[in-house]
């Protein structure tokens, strides 16, 4: 045990100062190769609009509000609340710099935490390639506060009736996708009259959100590449058809085979695999407290799966899910049954799958398999779907 302590530390030391030099800037590793690096780090947060007064001189309404910091012509896609929050901070420090370093901080916090649970090293080593894949060093590059969301979802968890009310409600003012855990904790029988107390101190910049709900929306890329969602997944179809039959087909018609696809996936794998995926959630469902965090990871993300094109860095809320399937369902088992397998490398896949390189330049103008990134997280999710549905109709007999 005190070897596996030393060795776990060890190795966390050298990851979270290879991650964090590369990063920063100072030096460089070549995580670059895997995932879409750009020159200025936590470019996401340059776009949000550094102050009132700014916002001021611009169409409110506009879906071009464009920063005076922002390098790449992106306009600002996340909620106006955040620019009273920058023009805040940038009164005493950099916000940009603030938040982005303060997101690493915490994150690697949060993995020094999950190691801690870890006790064999087989565990451990999937573990910290899933938590430092290129999804997540993505978000960490790009200073994404889809973080920030994640934090506040992770500590509201495990905080009082009030307080989970109003984290989950500043969530949900500050990224909007959040709403859909107040139904999951109603169905978990979490919602009283603290809860709603505190949930409702955050209303008005709940609907402040929302009022501007259609200029988040008009303001986000959809891609197929390094993406993932049905709408995705429906961009890929529009791809491969065009490049295989020299047809252009509409995304309505795509997006609808994705829906299509989607159903005929589940089906497929619920025939193939019920009996191993119920085994695997009972196992799961021994310990309450990591099955309501596995069921919250997993309708959070399947959410954000079927309403948005989202890039990659928001597999973030995925990441509970698939830490607690691999820490519960003993690992070292998967690889001696061949359905159980499969269930591993659906799980992981997401994560796992963009660690490989592949040179298919010439076939959809991106030489990695963040290429085939919809289609792999596409047949994950219909897994987790699988799971989910399962996850609930286990919990209403607890």
């Amino acid at each position: 045990m005190k070897n596996l302590k030393f060795f776990k530390e060890f190795l966390l030391l050298i990851i979270f100062s290879l991650v964090f030099l590369d990063l920063s800037g100072n030096i460089s590793f070549g995580f670059d190769k895997l995932f879409y690096k750009v020159d200025f780090i936590f470019a996401d947060l340059i776009t949000i609009i550094p102050s009132i007064e700014e916002l001021k001189t611009m169409d409110f309404n506009s879906k071009n509000k464009l920063s005076s910091t922002e390098t790449m012509g992106r306009p600002m896609n996340y909620p106006v609340i955040w620019v009273y929050i920058f023009d805040f901070v940038g009164r005493f420090i950099n916000p940009v710099l603030f938040f982005g370093y303060s997101q690493i901080l915490f994150f690697f916090l949060y993995v020094y935490y999950l190691q801690s649970k870890i006790f064999n090293y087989e565990t451990l080593i999937v573990l910290l390639i899933i938590l430092f894949s290129p999804p997540i060093l993505l978000l960490l590059e790009r200073g994404n506060n889809d973080l920030i969301i994640f934090f506040l979802i992770t500590i509201s968890i495990s905080s009082s009736s009030f307080l989970r009310g109003f984290l989950l409600g500043l969530a949900t003012a500050l990224k909007v996708y959040p709403i859909i855990l107040f139904i999951v904790y109603f169905l978990f029988k979490k919602i009283n009259k603290n809860f709603i107390f505190g949930a409702l101190i955050t209303l008005p910049l709940i609907i402040y959100t929302f009022l501007h709900l259609k200029i988040y929306i008009g303001n986000t890329a959809m891609s197929f590449s390094a993406n993932f969602g049905l709408f995705s997944m429906g961009l890929f179809f529009q791809k491969i058809i065009n490049l295989i039959f020299n047809l252009n087909m509409s995304q309505n018609f795509t997006v609808m085979l994705s829906i299509i696809s989607f159903f005929l996936t589940i089906i497929t794998f619920y025939f193939l695999l019920n009996k191993e995926i119920s085994n695997l959630l009972h196992i799961i469902s021994l310990n309450k407290k990591s099955f309501e965090i596995f069921i919250i990871s997993m309708s959070l993300s399947f959410f954000i799966f079927i309403i948005f094109s989202s890039w990659a860095y928001r597999l973030i809320f995925l990441i509970p899910a698939c830490v607690i399937f691999i820490k519960h369902t003993e690992l070292k088992n998967h690889f001696f049954n061949l359905k159980k397998s499969i269930i591993f490398i659906l799980v992981t896949l997401p994560f796992l799958s963009t660690w490989f390189l592949i040179p298919t330049k010439e076939i959809l103008l991106n030489h990695y398999t963040w290429a085939f990134f919809a289609p792999l997280t596409f047949c994950s999710f219909s897994l987790y779907f699988i799971m989910l549905i399962k996850s609930l109709s286990i919990l209403r007999k607890l």
